[in-house]
């Protein structure tokens, strides 16, 4: 569409001669976007030019049709180089296939070698600004989803936080049932003395991998230092009760072992808390698990506790 408004607005250079940068626009979104975009924009744009009223005609089809199969050439063959490399060899083949046309059906040679030289000029500047603000926009977007995800997930395991965990729970205010499973690294502060605080990082995430691995639906969030919240919709007491036990059961069978060699075993006690069956309101199923959890500890550990009776 831009490609359509700039060939709208063209330039008179000399009697026939116009100037417009819409190949210049192609061009760009062949380089940062791919192929497609590029053969989506150069459709749209003949049928402009070949059936518009209003089309200004800065380019034949014929032409059109060349400089899109050099284009597509000549990126197959330059398919593992820079984008930058990329950009002003696609300039120089437009600007080529700009002086041909001109050449071909253009004024005077003099006029010719001076309209080239303006378009020349025009079309670098075009393209080293479009491709400055491209970047600047495409690193800004990736900036912001960085510190998106640095904002709504842990640093250490990977998981959600502790402020996505808080929202989520807004979330469930009208929902019909939800259930609540929290987990807890079982003699944590134990393995923390005896291997240092870094195999503890190690071993914390790696029991996440496993954890987060066998949450097909619902949401995991770190909320502590080894404690672990699932938040899920929709689900029965018998259905949060046998997800927990997939849970223990999988870090129970799995075996970590220190960057020294040592195997160790890793246990996690789990309490499980659903609404409506449990408690009255959703406000209500972190303080109900998190009592389900203390006692799944008082039990021996290794645990999933569903119940007080």
């Amino acid at each position: 569409m831009f490609a359509i408004i700039l060939n709208y607005y063209a330039v008179v250079a000399h009697g026939e001669v116009f100037f417009s940068l819409s190949m210049v626009v192609l061009v760009l979104s062949f380089v940062f976007t791919g192929r497609g975009a590029y053969a989506i924009g150069s459709l749209i744009f003949m049928i402009w030019i070949g059936f518009s009223p209003l089309a200004i005609p800065t380019i034949s089809l014929p032409d059109l049709l060349r400089l899109f199969s050099a284009l597509f050439l000549l990126d197959f063959l330059l398919q593992n180089r820079q984008r930058y490399f990329k950009l002003f060899l696609f300039t120089l083949v437009l600007n080529l296939e700009y002086l041909s046309s001109l050449l071909w059906t253009g004024p005077a040679f003099d006029r010719t070698l001076i309209s080239s030289f303006y378009y020349l000029c025009l079309s670098f500047l075009s393209i080293t600004v479009g491709a400055s603000v491209i970047n600047y926009m495409i690193r800004s977007e990736n900036l912001l989803q960085k510190y998106e995800m640095e904002a709504s997930t842990d640093g250490l395991t990977g998981v959600y936080n502790r402020r996505i965990f808080d929202e989520q729970m807004n979330r469930l205010s009208g929902t019909r049932n939800a259930a609540m499973i929290l987990i807890d690294i079982d003699h944590f502060k134990s393995f923390n003395d005896n291997y240092g605080h870094a195999e503890g990082d190690r071993i914390l995430k790696a029991v996440t991998h496993e954890l987060s691995s066998l949450v097909s639906e619902g949401l995991m969030a770190r909320i502590g230092g080894e404690e672990f919240a699932v938040i899920l919709n929709d689900y029965t007491m018998a259905q949060a009760a046998q997800l927990a036990e997939i849970f223990r059961s999988a870090i129970e069978d799995s075996t970590f072992t220190t960057l020294d060699g040592t195997v160790i075993k890793v246990t996690i006690s789990l309490g499980v808390a659903v609404y409506p069956d449990q408690v009255d309101s959703v406000e209500e199923l972190y303080p109900k698990a998190d009592e389900h959890l203390y006692k799944a500890k008082a039990m021996g550990r290794n645990q999933v506790c569903c119940d007080l009776l």
